[in-house]
Formats: C-alpha cells, sequence, structure tokens
C-alpha cells in the first residue's frame, strides 16, 4: 500500500472511531452517578424508615433458649 492507499483508509476509519469525552466530563459523571446512588441507597434502605418487630427487652427470647420451648399437655 502506497501513501494514498493509507489516507484513504485513514478517511474511511476515523468517523467509525467517536472521540473520547474529557476525562473531566468523565470523572464528574462517575462522582455524580456515585452520589446519586449513594442518596438513593439512603432515601430507599434507611435504617429508621420502617420499625422492626422487637421482643421489648429480650427477655422472652432469652427464656426461650435457655428453658427451650414448652410443651403444655392437653
Amino acid at each position: 500500500m502506497d501513501r494514498r492507499d493509507w489516507e484513504l483508509l485513514d478517511k474511511q476509519i476515523r468517523p467509525a472511531q467517536p472521540a473520547p469525552p474529557p476525562n473531566g466530563v468523565l470523572v464528574a459523571m462517575l462522582v455524580g452517578l456515585f452520589i446519586l446512588g449513594a442518596t438513593t441507597g439512603a432515601l430507599l434502605f434507611a435504617p429508621g424508615s420502617t420499625p422492626h418487630p422487637t421482643a421489648g427487652d429480650g427477655t422472652a427470647a432469652l427464656a426461650f433458649f435457655l428453658n427451650g420451648p414448652r410443651h403444655e399437655t392437653p
């Protein structure tokens, strides 16, 4: 291939390769996505958003493990 063939090949291939975005834009997009994901996760899965059922002060659960389940006879 001579120089002219290489130039034609370069002209044909160049439009198929989009220019990469500047590094600053890419970093800003990644930081923005991270903040958006963290905010969404905090709003959806906040520790105090839904009350969890508790066993009072835990004595019922502790009594079950120490004494075992009660078997009542009819």
